[in-house]
């Protein structure tokens, strides 16, 4: 009798690749992006993941090498470190975007899921290739958690990056804490390397998702607050009623509403440049009637923009609404939302009957 021992790792390794290869280079195509570009960037990311990954590995390890440099290029043996990869192909990641003059946040909202994707699948090879099995089973459900979420909150509009630098958070912490229980360490004066890495990396998402909110400003953060309260609302129950509205008429509502969202976001920009507390030059001036228009300029901006995040919110509710299906059913009562009330409110989530009893409720002015 024969026996054929099969290391399952690389086997696994390679559905990762070809599934987030793939995963990108679809959404990537769908965002826009040259399909010439997308190869470029798939399979450099690719070539310096691999390479790095192998080098990392044999750093630690030379005697994988087998007294032969010729073992270096055996990919197929699955022993390249993650660590390794990650930074490697980040470097060239980086590099291509800078290069291109890419959104780096639309890219990392792109990459984000394949990446989640692929780390599923390696944690899966690992724990049925009987690596470290208890320890392999905690990183696949935390890799599988990790990846649920952000397919079920991907879908809905917040601002370009968000989901990408929460998803890459998400990975370093997860790395960061896996880091410490792994049994194989890699120690220079007797500080863990992976550690650092991951760390490093854990720092630059929280500065990057920081920046970005600090950014956008605090009025996009209460949209953001609104519309995934809203969302995980509506993903508590996936068999809740969904709405029986033709597809054609809540298509054009998407198309409609997706308009008014880049619409506010313009009125934003606009609003934000007539700030007179924005004007560098306003310090020169010490007079009072000038401090009192400004704070008047200032008080009519405020009252502007928290009527357009007002606004944006409920778009961004309804929205959220047609992702999960659930648009022109109204969120109190669950009954249907006459369609003529929808057509004249493309962004009403309520009934008419629950929308006048909200209205009551509000203090009068």
């Amino acid at each position: 009798m024969i026996n054929i021992n099969i290391n399952l790792i690389p086997l696994f390794l390679l559905i990762a690749v070809i599934v987030s290869l793939f995963l990108f280079w679809k959404k990537a195509v769908e965002e826009g992006f040259a399909e010439g570009d997308v190869w470029d960037f798939c399979l450099g990311a690719l070539f310096f993941g691999l390479i790095s990954g192998r080098v990392y590995r044999l750093l630690w390890n030379g005697a994988l090498l087998e007294g032969n440099y010729l073992n270096f290029f055996r990919f197929w043996s699955g022993d390249i470190a993650y660590a390794g990869a990650l930074f490697g192909a980040g470097i060239f990641c980086l590099y291509l975007i800078f290069k291109n003059k890419w959104s780096i946040y639309k890219i990392l909202d792109i990459l984000v899921i394949p990446l989640a994707a692929a780390r599923t699948v390696v944690s899966l090879g690992y724990f049925v290739g009987g690596f470290n099995k208890s320890l392999s089973f905690y990183e696949l459900v935390s890799s599988l958690v990790i990846l649920l979420i952000l397919v079920l909150l991907s879908s809905f509009k917040v601002f370009i990056g968000f989901w990408g630098i929460l998803g890459f958070n998400l990975f370093f912490m997860h790395d960061f804490v896996f880091s410490f229980l792994r049994s194989e360490k890699h120690l220079v004066f007797g500080i863990n390397v992976d550690v650092l890495i991951t760390l490093a990396f854990l720092l630059l998402t929280l500065i990057g998702l920081y920046k970005r909110v600090k950014k956008l400003g605090f009025s996009k953060v209460f949209s953001l607050i609104k519309t995934m309260k809203a969302s995980f609302k509506n993903i508590k129950n996936p068999f809740k009623k969904k709405t029986k509205l033709p597809g054609a008429f809540v298509d054009s509502v998407r198309e409609s509403l997706d308009k008014k969202d880049k619409s506010i976001e313009q009125q934003e920009q606009k609003v934000k440049k007539s700030d007179p507390y924005m004007n560098r030059g306003r310090l020169r001036s010490n007079e009072y009637l000038d401090d009192v228009q400004e704070d008047i300029g200032k008080a009519s901006v405020d009252r502007s923009s928290y009527s357009l995040a007002r606004m944006q919110i409920q778009v961004r509710r309804a929205l959220a609404k047609i992702h999960l299906g659930t648009y022109g059913i109204c969120e109190k009562c669950g009954k249907d939302i006459d369609i003529n009330r929808l057509k004249a409110f493309p962004a009403t989530t309520l009934c008419k009957s629950c929308a006048e009893k909200e209205e009551n409720k509000s203090p009068k002015s």
